[in-house]
C-alpha cells in the first residue's frame, strides 16, 4: 500500500510543506525552526485518515538532532501517549573514550 496519488501544499514563501492529502489521508506539518541556515524541520506533525490519528511533537537537540518528542495515536475511540525521556546525545568524540 503506497501513495500513488496526492496534493502537496506547499508555502510559497518558505519553501516548506505544510500539507499532503492522498484520499482519506491527510498530513500537515508546522512550526518549522532551522536546524542549520535553509535546512527547515517541523516541530509538529499531524496525521489523519479514516480510522486514526497521530499527533507528533518534535525537538531539536544540539547540535542540531531532530528527534521524535512526543504525541498521540488516536486509534477506536481511545487515545495512546507516546513519549521519549532522558534522551541524551553523545559527541564522537565522547564515544572513542
Amino acid at each position: 500500500m503506497g501513495v500513488k496519488e496526492g496534493t502537496l501544499i506547499i508555502d510559497a514563501k518558505t519553501k516548506t510543506l505544510v500539507e499532503h492529502r492522498s484520499g482519506e489521508l491527510i498530513e500537515k506539518l508546522s512550526n518549522y525552526v532551522d536546524i542549520d541556515p535553509g535546512h527547515p524541520v517541523p516541530l509538529r506533525i499531524q496525521i489523519k485518515n479514516r480510522n486514526q490519528s497521530f499527533d507528533w511533537t518534535f525537538r531539536v537537540h544540539p547540535p542540531g538532532l531532530w528527534l521524535f518528542e512526543s504525541g498521540t495515536l488516536n486509534a477506536q475511540g481511545k487515545r495512546h501517549p507516546i513519549s521519549v525521556t532522558d534522551v541524551v546525545i553523545q559527541s564522537a568524540a565522547e564515544t572513542k573514550k
